[in-house]
């Protein structure tokens, strides 16, 4: 009676499971919102204003891109260490939405600036200048006089 309890239920088992092919799944995806472009002057033209950075990264930028919505950006990217973003719009446009334990606010320009870190590296510069909000991440990170040498010829 066991074994026929057991050949049973094994029975089921094997009945129950499926051989057809899946079936396939419609899935939506997001477009990308960023818009690649093979210029300066091609990413300013889209975004409707202009950008200006320091004379020692513009031969170290790697891709111009352009957020293509309402609020236009544009995003520089050197390499994979360094980004660069200006948008018109207000608040942290860096995309780092980490709990940083060092942060700190400096004057460059007259603009209030918020460098976020950990350990007196930091990794984020955000601010905001006659209705442009600015930033600069660099992965590695960078001492905080490194970073005032770069947020002083960003406009």
């Amino acid at each position: 009676m066991k074994y026929l309890l057991v050949f049973i239920l094994l029975l089921s088992l094997v009945s129950c499971s499926s051989t057809k092919p899946s079936e396939s799944v419609n899935t939506t995806t997001l477009a990308n919102p960023f818009v690649d472009c093979g210029s300066l002057i091609e990413a300013e033209r889209l975004a409707g204003f202009s950008i200006s950075i320091p004379n020692n990264l513009i031969n170290s930028i790697t891709n111009y891109r352009v957020l293509n919505t309402t609020d236009k950006m544009i995003e520089l990217l050197c390499g994979d260490e360094i980004v660069i973003r200006k948008a018109n719009t207000t608040g942290d446009i860096s995309g780092l939405y980490y709990d940083f334990n060092d942060n700190q606010e400096i004057i460059i320009n007259s603009n209030k600036v918020q460098l976020r870190g950990n350990d007196g590296i930091y990794y984020s510069a955000i601010w905001a200048s006659n209705g442009f909000s600015y930033s600069i991440s660099i992965k590695s990170g960078e001492s905080k006089e490194n970073f005032e040498s770069l947020i002083v010829h960003i406009n």
